[in-house]
């Protein structure tokens, strides 16, 4: 809060070097800190070619390195050709070079090794892990293997609002190749030249992103830095794994109403209601044969799991003692609990518990008295 206050009393314009030193060059010396506590490959700091920049929103910089990663592949592919061919070429190629992914439903983590390897036959394409929420548990010695293959991607997001104590908006972008980015978003108008930037012998951020100004962010991730140190840092994302560990196994606890999806990681856990299988769930007829009934059977369950999960989640909300978010996990719909607000404390976990607990036999209870009062009909 500090910085932000400081920041705003100061309103520095901050679109180049000459115009703010003092805040460029604390924005290179507090993400050359984040680099080194979170274990990135050297090639990721400033000294090296590449650097960090401190973006908006982690969307913000996916859309950032996507046109850096689109101009750099235009402006090789079509190096060999001249003129109109060239641009023409450009034209043809540019709408075709999008390529995501996700796994925020679940927090897991892509097999880095495998893409590294596919990176070294492929090297014009371009990688980017966005580890937005959990990134910042590469500060504790237990995940940072997870950083050893980094070096063969070029571009890292993490934002340090969402898991790392410090206020919105602080998304840390790192490219290993800062070139990359001047190339693709550079524009230099007379009334911006001076002889420090023509000689690149300064940092210009806002060729580092879409806009020209911009906010003294650094000041509030160096209060933040200063205020917790590494220390602080790891025992605070600790405490949340071992909390999300400890509502796991709560609902590990209760099988009988609930089954997880995926993995539990980073104090995230993904569950879905697991129904109460009776005979009378499925009414047969005398013209069903026992392949059919089955297929019925099966089909009917997949249906009520995703109805009931849902049916919980909007029931919860409703009543709005706690707040989940939902997500879908190939076609299973479930509900995400994640225990990493910094005021969290294991009697809320136990409380958020209790009541999926209670709404989940509520719900469950109401589906199987409507499924017997429709077999009787």
């Amino acid at each position: 809060m500090l910085g932000e206050l400081y920041s705003a009393a100061l309103t520095a314009p901050a679109f180049n070097w000459i115009c703010s030193p003092a805040v460029t060059e604390l924005e290179i010396i507090v993400l050359d800190w984040l680099a080194k506590l979170l274990h990135l490959p050297p090639c990721y700091l400033s000294s090296n070619d590449g650097g960090g920049v401190i973006q908006g929103t982690a969307s913000e910089a996916v859309v950032t390195v996507m046109v850096a990663a689109r101009d750099r592949y235009l402006r090789e592919s079509t190096a060999h050709l001249k003129g109109q061919k060239r641009e023409d070429a450009v034209s043809q190629t540019r709408s075709k070079l999008v390529a995501l992914g996700s796994t925020t439903a679940t927090c897991a983590v892509d097999r880095f090794g495998e893409i590294a390897k596919v990176i070294e036959d492929h090297p014009a394409i371009w990688v980017h892990v966005d580890a937005a929420y959990a990134g910042a548990a590469l500060v504790c010695e237990e995940y940072q293997h997870l950083t050893q293959d980094f070096a063969a991607f070029d571009s890292f997001d993490m934002n340090m609002s969402k898991w790392l104590l410090t206020s919105f908006d602080a998304s840390c972008l790192f490219i290993k190749r800062r070139q990359d980015l001047i190339d693709a978003l550079s524009v230099t108008p007379s009334y911006l030249r001076n002889r420090h930037s023509t000689n690149g012998d300064v940092t210009d951020y806002r060729d580092w992103q879409f806009g020209l100004s911009r906010r003294f962010r650094a000041l509030k991730i160096w209060f933040v830095m200063r205020t917790y140190g590494v220390d602080g840092f790891q025992a605070h994302i600790r405490a949340h794994v071992r909390l999300g560990e400890q509502f796991h196994s709560l609902v590990a606890s209760r099988s009988d109403l609930f089954q997880v999806v995926g993995v539990p990681a980073f104090g995230l856990t993904t569950i879905a209601v697991a129904p109460r299988h009776r005979s009378r769930d499925v009414c047969p007829t005398r013209q069903d044969s026992e392949e059919k009934l089955h297929l019925r059977k099966r089909r009917r369950i997949a249906t009520s799991v995703n109805t009931l999960t849902e049916t919980v989640y909007e029931t919860i909300i409703s009543r709005g003692e706690i707040y989940l978010t939902s997500t879908l996990v190939g076609s299973t719909y479930a509900i995400r609990v994640l225990c990493a607000h910094p005021k969290i404390e294991e009697k809320y976990v136990r409380k958020a518990f209790e009541i999926l607990v209670e709404t989940t036999e509520e719900v469950l209870d109401t589906h199987q008295g409507n499924r017997g009062l429709m077999c009787k009909r």
